[in-house]
């Protein structure tokens, strides 16, 4: 009997340290504090120092004039000079009151950075708005509100999570105004008991890299480069089908010309007419000596040599007119 109740006990404080292994406390007090100075820097961009915080107009913005000091926006006070109040309330929570106000109990809240365009989601409870919540339930209650001029304490607004939450949670709160490739921003007791560390990459915090290698593009460069490798796609496509259809054009015209009828006699037929014209040309010079002859133009000597050369290519040219045309015949015959 003892030594069932010995195991009993056993069992029940393994599975104990084992179900607190798995749930962290996430500390909104620290967080809390990056938050405050990521509004505070975040009302001063592109503001010049001793100028107003760029900061806008509600009825819970009372508490939030001040001036821009390097770069940073000090609340009370109307130069950089001068000292802040020390009961000044916290920026965050007078945020915090802002984003929920006239908003009902677990109704979303959201922190728009201007200079990014990126949203921040919360929970609102109890009338401030608390980042990364899904309910209000998760926020242990009996909290009081934050103190950013006193030194930090046990963690009255611990919220009990899982280590896996714990960490997509981290991922954000982290890298509140934090550049890509710079370290995340985690609390010491968590780094040190979960060996969480990393550094921010679009805004989230990757975990146990040093620097960040695949960053993701904005949805609209992605459907920008898809719009237009559609559209080259296309031009290109058009342009195979105008080259398709011109070579299925020049293939029936081709087709469709008749082809000019060569027979094996056309040459003899050419050959036969320039030799015709030439025994023309040269029956003409004999008769146009003998008229010059006649005329006593031309001496006897002279006509008779130019007859005899004339008539001798004349011979000539008669006995090939001949055998063309013998060849011609043969041709016509073999073609019957």
């Amino acid at each position: 009997m003892n030594k069932k109740l010995l195991y009993s006990i056993l069992f029940m404080l393994v599975f104990t340290a084992c179900a607190q292994q798995d749930m962290a406390e996430l500390d909104y007090i620290f967080y809390d504090r990056m938050l405050e100075e990521y509004l505070l820097t975040g009302f001063c961009v592109d503001v010049d120092d001793g100028e107003a915080c760029d900061i806008e107009e509600s009825p819970l913005t009372e508490n939030l004039k001040g001036v821009c000091c390097g770069g940073k926006c000090v609340l009370g006070v109307s130069n950089c000079y001068q000292i802040p109040p020390e009961d000044q309330e916290p920026a965050v929570n007078i945020i915090k009151k802002l984003l929920c106000f006239n908003r009902k109990e677990n109704e979303v809240c959201v922190l728009t950075d201007k200079k990014t365009g990126k949203n921040l989601e919360g929970k609102c409870c109890d009338g401030m708005c608390y980042f990364t919540l899904n309910s209000c339930d998760e926020l242990i209650t009996g909290r009081e509100p934050l103190n950013m001029s006193s030194p930090r304490e046990p963690t009255p607004e611990a919220m009990e999570v899982s280590v896996d939450e714990l960490k997509e949670k981290i991922k954000i709160l982290s890298c509140l105004g934090i550049p890509d490739n710079s370290k995340c921003e985690i609390p010491e007791n968590l780094a040190r008991e979960y060996n969480l560390w990393g550094v921010c990459c679009d805004e989230k915090c990757c975990f146990r890299v040093d620097v960040c290698t695949d960053k993701p593009t904005d949805d609209k460069d992605d459907n920008g480069a898809a719009f237009l490798i559609l559209l080259l796609f296309g031009l290109i496509v058009f342009l195979v089908f105008i080259v398709f259809l011109l070579l299925i054009y020049r293939f029936i015209r081709k087709k469709k010309t008749p082809k000019p009828e060569i027979t094996p006699s056309s040459d003899y037929q050419l050959e036969l007419i320039r030799l015709n014209d030439e025994k023309k040309s040269i029956e003409e010079m004999i008769k146009l000596a003998q008229f010059k002859f006649h005329k006593r133009k031309l001496d006897e000597e002279s006509f008779r040599e130019i007859v005899r050369d004339q008539q001798k290519k004349l011979i000539e040219i008669e006995a090939n007119i001949k055998d063309i045309e013998r060849r011609i015949t043969k041709i016509e015959e073999k073609q019957i």
